[in-house]
């Protein structure tokens, strides 16, 4: 998805901690990782150059990425900083204590001198956060209010298939979100919102975004299914969400038991079961924040 003649025989890539032992981890799998990066930066650098866009139809591509972008912009502001209501059902569905007393990221949570509010909170906490409850959040919200609202101008479906097929800049935009919406199950995010609190009448508001991003995926892409085009990882991601499933239903559990349970022994105990929860639903998912 790079601009053609940006890579030019040399690439710099910066792994997240959270994720290493997932590329590195394992000797076969750090010759793969090495493997499929050199020969991506080789193919992209003697390769053909593919994906030019004429001047014309770049500007004209760019001012609808422009209208896209602002639009999931404030879209995404007004649930997220205009309104304290979703920033409460964070704290109070997904195990974000849990993961600040684990420190299972390479940094704190939380910033220094902040302990509430967006503003407080790191960006991967946040986004690890939504992974766990199968929500997916971070990677799909605003998208489908921006995309649906184009598509239904005229001449907008059209153009955003249009670009699909012949800017790779933006097909790689709409795969990460259509892997992000094949990875969510919404059936267990309002498990956790139901049994550890959160807004219910908001929840639905992000019910029914999700599914305007599908739909818009479906439109654009022509297909009925997400990762139609990519039947490998839609593969791998059917097979890995039934075993990541029994994983979140015990999360719940443990977090409403530990957050009933007085004794701080018997809290500790609980905090153990739950960090193997917290690793395995982030292993299974494939996605940290």
């Amino acid at each position: 998805a790079l601009p053609p003649g940006t890579v030019e025989g040399s690439i710099k890539i910066t792994e997240q901690g959270e994720i290493i032992s997932q590329q590195f981890g394992l000797l076969p799998i750090a010759e793969r990782t090495l493997e499929v990066t050199l020969s991506g930066a080789l193919l992209h650098t003697c390769g053909p150059i593919e994906g030019v866009l004429a001047d014309g139809e770049r500007a004209r591509f760019a001012e609808v990425m422009e209208t896209l972008s602002s639009r999931s912009l404030a879209v995404y502001r007004a649930l997220v900083h205009e309104d304290d209501a979703l920033f409460t059902m964070f704290r109070a569905a997904t195990p974000i204590a849990e993961l600040a007393d684990a420190r299972f990221g390479s940094r704190p949570a939380y910033r220094p001198g902040a302990k509430s509010g967006i503003s407080g909170i790191r960006a991967i906490p946040w986004g690890f956060g939504w992974t766990q409850v199968r929500l997916m959040l971070t990677g799909w919200l605003g998208a489908g209010t921006a995309l649906d609202e184009l598509a239904t101008t005229p001449d907008g479906l059209a153009t955003l298939q249009e670009m699909a097929r012949s800017w790779p800049f933006f097909d790689d935009l709409l795969g990460k979100i259509e892997m992000v919406c094949a990875k969510a199950d919404l059936e267990i995010a309002r498990l956790y919102v139901e049994h550890l609190g959160g807004d219910m009448q908001l929840f639905g508001q992000l019910e029914a975004e999700f599914e305007r991003t599908v739909a818009a995926i479906h439109a654009i892409r022509g297909t009925e299914q997400l990762l139609t085009d990519t039947p490998v990882l839609q593969a791998a991601i059917a097979l890995r969400n039934p075993y990541v499933d029994p994983l979140s239903l015990l999360q719940v559990a443990l977090l409403r038991k530990k957050r009933a349970e007085p004794d701080e022994a018997a809290r500790e105990r609980i905090e153990e079961a739950l960090s193997t929860t917290l690793s395995g639903i982030a292993q299974g998912l494939r996605n940290t924040g």
